[in-house]
């Protein structure tokens, strides 16, 4: 738990101010976004003769008045994209410093784990060879019947391989 609260701490204190306010301000146009979407919508309905409403008769006036403020909506749509294009464009160029600061500061850590791994394999591996063992004696005796444990895991070789190589 410790570790990981450090690891939530790093990723936090390498991200840069920069970065941060550009990801609210994309979250942010992405909403506003999707708000303009939400008021399109029912405008459309507005504009559309063969729905009838009871409530508002349509006349030429008022679908004309849709189609205005659905082409205002949509303007207003389209300069949100190009805002929010713009905002990941900046954040793609800040997004590798970033990555690399984290990978640096994260890699201490990664190694005293990856070595972690390797001391228990190592026991793991020692403590089936000594069961085994005490198995083999067992059966030897013929006091008892038992089954030994496979000396070699393939799936946990094929890990500490890919770990050995960091």
């Amino acid at each position: 738990m410790k570790t990981t609260s450090a690891i939530s701490d790093i990723l936090v204190s390498a991200k840069p101010a920069e970065l941060v306010e550009l990801e609210q301000q994309l979250c942010e146009a992405m909403q506003k976004h999707q708000s303009v979407y939400k008021r399109i919508e029912p405008l459309r309905e507005k504009t559309n003769p063969q729905i009838h409403t009871p409530l508002a008769p349509k006349t030429d006036a008022t679908i004309e008045a849709a189609e205005k403020m659905i082409a205002e909506l949509e303007a207003t749509q389209s300069a949100l994209s190009r805002t929010a294009d713009e905002i990941q464009s900046k954040i793609s160029t800040i997004k590798p410093a970033y990555t690399a600061a984290v990978a640096a500061k994260l890699a201490p850590i990664r190694s005293r784990a990856a070595n972690d791994i390797l001391l228990a394999v190592g026991t793991l591996y020692s403590a089936i060879e000594i069961f085994n063992a005490s198995s083999d004696a067992l059966k030897q005796s013929g006091t008892v019947t038992v089954l030994a444990i496979p000396k070699r895991f393939e799936v946990l070789d094929h890990f500490i391989a890919k770990i050995e190589r960091l």
